[in-house]
């Protein structure tokens, strides 16, 4: 079947034609984005999260489109198709806290209620502390480079001991799945709308992405506006219990170590240059981060307790 044909008799369009194709469709309707998938089950997370995501006229996601008889995909040639906006202008950080927060936060709610539901779906990564020190203290045998990286272990030993003590203190809670990754660079701008494109990934379970996300805004943006999303997050998310808990042992993780040692797979000594200069600059901002975010959550306790 030709998929144009069936897009253009499904969605009810005039005019369809590939602006790039498989991937971008110039319509009557404007551009619209085409996205297959195979997998059913992960296609309904990415239908059910953007859904609850877009229930607001400030912060939405990049929703299925549906069709004339209102279904979010259509089937062809044995696979799934979706049609989405296609969205160029970026939306601005700094000033725009409230819209991020909100977004941010139907996101995490969207992802702790589908959680059970959709488990079966999620990546787990998991930490071997052991495996980076022994790669680390090998390679370091070959370059002196990695004396800052050795030198950081110790910290990194003890992050991932008090990570552990909070997850315990935490106890037994279920942790949202989502989509990843969660980029800055995907919110778009439309009508004064954050209008934010999802990828067609496996969802993770836990906080990895925000973490990866804070990271980016605090570089981009500073520590007053990280705390200012923070708040805005904290709006439509409670961040102050133990939600709140498992960020900070998300935070805690020394996962820079472990993409570190990833990288480091080839020996090639410019490779290995960049790659333990990318690393300082991490640990240093996340170093960074977790003293914001500390801090963000002892204003909260103060404020609660007075």
């Amino acid at each position: 079947m030709n998929v144009i044909e069936e897009i253009k008799k499904a969605y009810e369009l005039r005019t369809v034609s590939w602006k790039q194709k498989g991937k971008l469709l110039d319509t009557d309707c404007g551009l619209k984005r085409v996205v297959l998938w195979s997998d059913d089950n992960l296609l309904k997370w990415h239908v059910k999260w953007r859904d609850q995501t877009g229930r607001n006229s400030v912060a939405i996601a990049d929703r299925m489109i549906r069709t004339a008889t209102g279904h979010p995909w259509i089937e062809v040639n044995g696979k799934y198709v979706t049609l989405h906006d296609e969205v160029e202008g970026s939306y601005d950080r700094a000033g725009h806290e409230k819209a991020w927060g909100l977004l941010i936060g139907t996101m995490l709610k969207a992802g702790l209620e589908a959680s059970q539901e959709f488990s079966t779906l999620c990546q787990e990564k998991t930490y071997s502390f052991g495996q980076c020190l022994s790669a680390v203290h090998q390679l370091g045998k070959q370059f002196t480079v990695l004396e800052s990286v050795k030198q950081c272990l110790v910290e990194a030993d003890k992050r991932l001991k008090q990570a552990e003590e909070v997850k315990k203190a935490a106890g037994e809670c279920l942790l949202p799945i989502m989509d990843q990754p969660l980029s800055v660079l995907h919110g778009k701008q439309i009508f004064n709308i954050l209008f934010y494109k999802g990828s067609h990934h496996e969802p993770i379970r836990g906080y990895l992405p925000l973490r990866h996300f804070l990271r980016d805004w605090l570089k981009e943006c500073g520590p007053h506006s990280l705390k200012k999303l923070l708040h805005c997050i904290n709006e439509h998310y409670s961040l102050q219990q133990e939600q709140g808990l498992l960020l900070l042992a998300e935070l805690l993780m020394p996962w820079e170590l472990v993409h570190c040692v990833e990288q480091l797979e080839t020996k090639e000594l410019a490779h290995i240059i960049s790659t333990v200069e990318q690393f300082e600059q991490n640990w240093d901002f996340n170093r960074i981060l977790l003293h914001c975010y500390s801090e963000w959550l002892d204003e909260k306790r103060r404020k609660v307790a007075l």
